[in-house]
């Protein structure tokens, strides 16, 4: 029979290796979407930015299907939006914070909080308040294909983000940045 120690040892490994997919068919949907790439998030920290209050977030839990059924949805093609945050970029000299302004994914975070998962892809659009949605350009060669986007890179995004509805922070991790690439 198998030690206490082995078995906890075991059983962490198994909730290190859950994730939330990330399809292709998530990919080009973002792309159509103008989303300027994505980054690794803790699932509580999404939350905290999307939710109204604490009573909210243990509402989506409570209501959250397992992680394994929204990957099962993404894998079928029968979601093709991955979670995903609009963040507004203020002009002014501080540019250092971005305000959540629209998001898409709550109940897998909540999924992914309930499987254990550290760190859940979130994809992120950038909007500067003015005319158009800032855009990591993906495609350099092909700048006619794209010229109606602004294009930025990812150290102009802001370091910290402001809730939607509350007035939460959470810093983000850029070292987890991937770029929009052609899917």
């Amino acid at each position: 029979m198998p030690s206490l120690r082995l078995l906890a040892r075991l059983r962490e490994e198994a909730r290190t290796d859950r994730k939330l997919i990330v399809t292709p068919t998530h990919i080009r949907q973002m792309v159509g979407n103008k989303a300027s790439g994505y980054l690794m998030m803790k699932p509580q920290d999404f939350l905290a930015l999307t939710c109204t209050s604490a009573a909210e977030q243990r509402i989506i839990q409570d209501e959250a299907e397992p992680l394994e059924q929204y990957n099962a949805w993404a894998k079928s093609g029968d979601n093709i939006l991955p979670p995903w945050l609009e963040v507004q970029i203020s002009h002014d000299a501080d540019t250092s914070f971005g305000k959540v302004v629209g998001h898409e994914g709550r109940h897998r975070a909540a999924a992914c909080i309930a499987a254990g998962v550290a760190l859940m892809p979130v994809f992120i659009w950038a909007k500067d308040g003015r005319t158009s949605t800032y855009k990591i350009h993906p495609y350099p060669d092909d700048k006619e294909r794209w010229h109606q986007w602004r294009y930025i890179e990812p150290s102009d995004l802001p370091q910290k983000l402001i809730g939607q509805y509350q007035a939460v922070q959470r810093e983000l991790n850029f070292d987890t940045w991937k770029p929009i690439i052609k899917a």
